[in-house]
């Protein structure tokens, strides 16, 4: 097999999608927040636009991308438990960080990393199972007869 095929291959998996979707929407986020926070010197508007902007692209990107077809929730469901799920993850994540920096007095980019991690994982299942479900196909309701 050719390098582009198990490339291929690869990509036919969800869970890689998931995280080079994930990663794509976090670098939109940062890249905006560093953008907005520049010209702004705004922190906290800077970070509620750019968390809004990382949401939202992911939304996209996890829709027709890391889970494309036909869904058993419309649009609107989908949008409004994926942006519950990411301000539940906000708060968890950080209480999380905050633990493990001031509790267990582990570096804070550590720290980070591990939150995220955890957080990725409950979001795939919720982003897979719940919000992006595809639609069961329909039963045949006029099979042949042999």
């Amino acid at each position: 097999m050719t390098a582009t095929g198990k490339v291929q291959k690869l990509l036919k998996r969800s869970e890689i999608r998931y995280l080079i979707a994930g990663g794509t929407s976090e670098a939109i986020e940062y890249s905006s927040f560093i953008a907005l926070y520049l010209v702004s010197k705004q922190l906290y508007v800077s970070n509620t636009i750019s968390f809004a902007l990382g949401v939202f692209s992911g939304f996209l990107i996890h829709k027709f991308w890391t889970f494309p077809g036909e869904h058993q929730f419309k649009t609107r469901q989908q949008f409004a438990g994926y942006v519950g799920l990411a301000l539940l993850n906000f708060f968890i994540i950080t209480a999380i960080v905050g633990f493990m920096v001031d509790g267990m007095h582990i570096p804070a980019y550590i720290a980070k990393f591990v939150a995220i991690s955890v957080a990725a994982v409950w979001s795939f299942f919720f982003a897979n199972k719940v919000f992006f479900r595809r639609r069961s196909p329909k039963p045949d309701t006029h099979p042949e007869q042999k």
